[in-house]
């Protein structure tokens, strides 16, 4: 399979006449997709619960004004 995907670059034919080197590709296509997971890992996750836990800080907080809000009419 490897062999496959290194022939679709050889240079005399296909995407080989663009520059385009097989090995080259798969190996940056590998590089690529560990970024990727390395990212989602360690700062998508953490950046999304950072910004939930806001979210339902600034939903208490809302309620409570609308609370607050309630109650000074009802007086």
């Amino acid at each position: 399979m490897i062999t496959a995907i290194i022939q679709f670059g050889d240079s005399s034919s296909g995407l080989g006449t663009l520059g385009v080197d097989g090995q080259t590709f798969v190996i940056q296509l590998i590089t690529f997709i560990l970024a990727i997971l390395v990212l989602r890992k360690w700062a998508v996750k953490p950046i999304l619960r950072v910004m939930n836990e806001r979210r339902e800080t600034i939903e208490k907080g809302v309620k409570l004004g609308k609370d607050m809000q309630q109650e000074k009419t009802v007086l």
